[in-house]
């Protein structure tokens, strides 16, 4: 692997899901990435996130945004071809970001689930 591709494991605070990206930092270059982070709003509060690591900023951005994608398709080409035509992101992976792989969901048994009743609805 060159050592300007970089790979890193994202995992999401809600501990269901991990990802692995490669993120090739010849593309991905701060330059870029201010150009990203600035596109969208919040860019301050992401800068401050990673200590003003811009890149490591839209990393996280792009993770998010994966993380999401998986969720709705759990299906990986799907998530970077999101990534790959979201506005203000490079076209046709110009920006260095590739989703490699991702920790399958849980199972979730229904015997396991706790249903609660929130509000009963009175009857006339």
């Amino acid at each position: 692997m060159s050592a300007l591709i970089r790979s890193y494991s994202v995992q999401g605070s809600f501990d269901l899901m991990q990802i692995e990206i490669e993120v090739d930092h010849s593309k991905l270059t701060p330059e870029l990435a201010t150009s990203i982070n600035d596109f969208y709003s919040g860019k301050e509060d992401r800068l401050r996130a990673d200590e003003g690591d811009v890149v490591l900023a839209v990393i996280r951005l792009a993770s998010g945004l994966l993380m999401r994608n998986l969720l709705a398709d759990a299906d990986t080409d799907s998530a970077q071809r999101a990534l790959d035509t979201c506005e203000g992101w490079p076209p046709n992976r110009g920006h260095g970001i590739s989703l490699v792989s991702f920790e399958d969901f849980p199972k979730v048994d229904d015997f396991d689930l706790d249903i609660t009743l929130l509000e009963e609805e009175a009857t006339s």
